[in-house]
């Protein structure tokens, strides 16, 4: 056990419990991966069965996922049974492992009692239990880049050259999970740059940023390479052309749905997901103007989202989870070692909070680095509020002990009250309940069963197709009338319709009451196994023989 833990035995046992709150969950409501997750997995799949970096679509090289998350399930692969159990083992460690960073930034700025209360929240916080515990890449990513943010405060502090080397090594991982950590690593090498230049004797800080950028640079270089063949240009990530081509639509009107999955009366491909992730990224540009007029129009449109969330989130344990967020902050006056971690904090969140501005569809799971953030000034919080406590307790004649039971009281009720309030909301919320539909797996597992060869599903989502080990084709958006023809060119296999998906197309809730409007499409499989999802498969035949 490394030795940063051996010594903070409260660290161990709150990654213990995080540990085993995360193997709960999984249990509990870990049915199936979740939706963006499946991609993560057949990518892992693909990448280990020698097909290359190959997403559920089969429809080439899969450029909107970065590859470290798919990497990492391909190992577990090798030591798990399934790759449903790899992804979950990935996910729960990284999840339990939250705790070392988080607990670390916190005693380097405020001392070990708040730590401790961090760590507390790291580990057991709903929110960050059912995200460590789902399929999702923003775990991982959270504690990379948690990891990477106390690698900067120890160099900022220290001036060790080994933490900007290992605080650019850390922001290359958490890029190769999710590409806007490029931007923080651009950051901290700027600004530290900025700040050798405006002080006198600051060349270890000076050469600590280049070397912050040698190691950032030497992690991520494959992967810029890999993009740069695949696209022709020189690219650091294709993500945000990709959100660049749907937005623009949805700046047009259109509802996400529509923007990444339109199809034309000429039966023309338009949603950005129809279509493979390099015709798209290849036919998409703009110039800087224009990506600020985007942006603009999704910030008007986000702002109200992210206040919402930053301010009052209830899946965060709102109102209690902010309260304790202002106190942490502003309990105590700033000195200059508080006003610089604090400031590195604070500039960390405007920045992230700037991404998400920019986005075209804010999901909850976006909003996990932020509550990773916040979690510190959340634990100073319930710290300064039992102070308060015992301070006060002390004044109005009780004794030390008293006093302390009394402090301990009220930090444990605000921690506890902050979990309950987010429990409650979190079984409401959307993100985590792709996880609870096991029909899934099974009409995944029955078209398995039932076709010969690699099956080619169409559905709306993509778990049943995962679970048939099938390549995914998108129900159009479109007329009922030309989504039939749009059936008749691309020929699936099989089509899945399901009561949960009835109001994501104009003409799903026709088909699946009515059936396909097309004596091709035979009904095969219909069965309602949770009482809430019944799920509806046709088989597609056009006369083509099948394949021996």
């Amino acid at each position: 056990m490394p030795p940063a833990l051996t010594r903070h035995p409260f660290v161990v046992v709150m990654v213990a419990a995080g540990l085993l709150a995360r193997i709960a969950w999984a249990v509990r409501y870990g049915k199936v991966l979740d939706g963006e997750g499946v991609e993560y997995a057949r990518i892992a799949e693909n990448l280990v069965a020698g097909r290359g970096y190959v997403g559920i679509f089969n429809n080439g090289a899969q450029l909107n996922f970065p590859p470290l998350y798919p990497m990492l399930i391909a190992a577990a692969g090798f030591v798990s049974p399934s790759t449903d159990i790899a992804v979950r083992v990935v996910c729960i460690t990284f999840g339990a492992a939250l705790v070392i960073p988080l607990y670390h930034i916190a005693r380097r700025m405020y001392g070990p009692a708040p730590a401790r209360l961090v760590a507390a929240f790291a580990a057991l916080h709903p929110v960050l239990v059912a995200t460590g515990a789902s399929s999702f890449a923003e775990g991982p990513y959270l504690t990379l880049f948690a990891s990477a943010i106390l690698a900067l405060m120890i160099w900022v502090d220290a001036r060790r050259r080994f933490a900007a080397i290992a605080t650019g090594i850390l922001f290359g991982l958490a890029y190769l999970v999710r590409p806007e950590a490029f931007l923080f690593a651009g950051v901290a090498t700027c600004g530290a740059l900025i700040a050798a230049a405006a002080s006198k004797g600051a060349r270890a800080l000076a050469v600590g940023a280049l070397f912050l950028a040698m190691a950032f640079a030497l992690v991520a270089t494959p992967n810029v390479v890999f993009l740069t063949r695949q696209t022709g240009q020189l690219r650091l990530e294709a993500k945000g052309t990709l959100a660049y081509a749907w937005g623009q639509r949805m700046n047009a009107g259109m509802s996400y749905v529509e923007a990444v999955k339109g199809v034309g009366d000429d039966l023309s491909e338009q949603g950005v997901f129809m279509r493979p992730n390099r015709d798209v990224i290849t036919s998409t540009s703009y110039t800087p103007g224009q990506y600020l007029t985007f942006a603009g129009k999704a910030l008007r449109r986000n702002i109200p989202v992210i206040a919402q969330a930053v301010g009052y989130e209830l899946v965060f344990g709102a109102p209690f989870f902010f309260a304790l967020v202002v106190l942490g902050l502003f309990s105590r006056p700033w000195g200059p070692r508080r006003l610089m971690f604090d400031g590195i904090l604070i500039g960390t969140l405007a920045l992230l909070i700037a991404v998400l501005l920019s986005v075209q569809d804010v999901a909850l799971r976006y909003l996990l680095t932020l509550l990773g953030l916040m979690v510190v000034w959340a634990g100073n919080g319930a710290s300064a509020l039992g102070a308060w406590a015992g301070a006060t307790a002390v004044r109005n004649g009780l004794g030390p002990r008293g006093a302390r039971h009394v402090a301990g009281v009220m930090v444990w009720s605000s921690v506890l009250l902050t979990f309950a309030a987010s429990l409650v909301r979190l079984s409401r919320e959307s993100q985590f309940s792709e996880s609870m539909r096991p029909e899934r797996r099974l009409a995944g597992s029955w078209i398995a069963s039932h076709a010969s060869g690699r099956p080619r599903v169409m559905e709306f989502g993509d778990q049943v197709t995962f679970y048939s080990g099938g390549d995914l084709m998108y129900l159009p958006y479109t007329s009922s009338a030309t989504a039939v023809r749009y059936l008749a060119r691309k020929t699936p296999d099989f089509i899945v319709l399901e009561q949960a998906e009835k109001d994501k197309l104009p003409y799903y809730a026709q088909w699946l009451e009515r059936g396909i409007p097309d004596s091709r499409a035979a009904l095969v499989y219909d069965e309602d196994a949770t009482g809430s999802n019944r799920i509806r498969i046709y088989r597609w035949d056009d006369g083509t023989p099948a394949a021996p």
